[in-house]
């Protein structure tokens, strides 16, 4: 038994700090959700903003809507409803999920500090395009929202993640 936990010691100390950073990061977003109860969260407005400005390059008269007490924002194009934001829309579980990988990952600082944010600042450009082109498909192509929304557009940002951690460990186990 030793031998095999000596033999696979590397896998499980990365298995363990992934679980460990995914948890923290997990429960401390979720601190951050509970002050957002009956409103959506700062960090989803932002989104749906941004998202929305993307969207209006494709279709007029695109406006957001925020009703109180109810913690989603709503987009209309030419004032029929096409879908609506929650906190699940704005990719911060798949941002933590990202950096769990990432720092369960054995490699130099130095790649950190710069892989970290850009690989961020990825995930959430290519997050805003894909709410956009979910609004796209939901004004011209209705019939296929739902398949667009529940296949296509998760494999769009997993995809996005998974590319990124395909470079991350290229670059980690380069040989400088």
């Amino acid at each position: 038994m030793l031998d095999l936990l000596k033999q696979y010691q590397n896998t499980l100390i990365f298995i363990a700090k992934f679980l460990v950073i995914y948890v923290i990061g997990s429960w401390l977003y979720g601190l951050y959700l509970d002050g957002y109860l009956d409103i959506l969260d700062p960090f989803s407005v932002w989104i749906t903003r941004q998202s929305s400005f993307i969207l209006r390059f494709f279709e007029d008269d695109i406006v957001t809507r925020y009703y109180e007490g109810i913690p989603r924002a709503f987009v209309y194009c030419k004032e029929q409803p096409i879908y609506n934001i929650i906190e699940g829309c704005n990719a911060v579980s798949v941002m933590i999920l990202f950096l769990a990988f990432l720092l369960a990952f054995k490699a130099k600082w130095h790649q950190y500090l710069w892989f970290a944010p850009l690989g961020l600042l990825v995930i959430h450009v290519s997050n805003i395009f894909r709410i956009a082109f979910i609004g796209v498909i939901a004004v011209e192509l209705p019939q296929f929202t739902d398949a667009a929304h529940d296949y296509l557009f998760p494999a769009w940002i997993y995809g996005t993640v998974i590319l990124l951690w395909i470079v991350w460990i290229k670059l980690a186990t380069r040989k400088a």
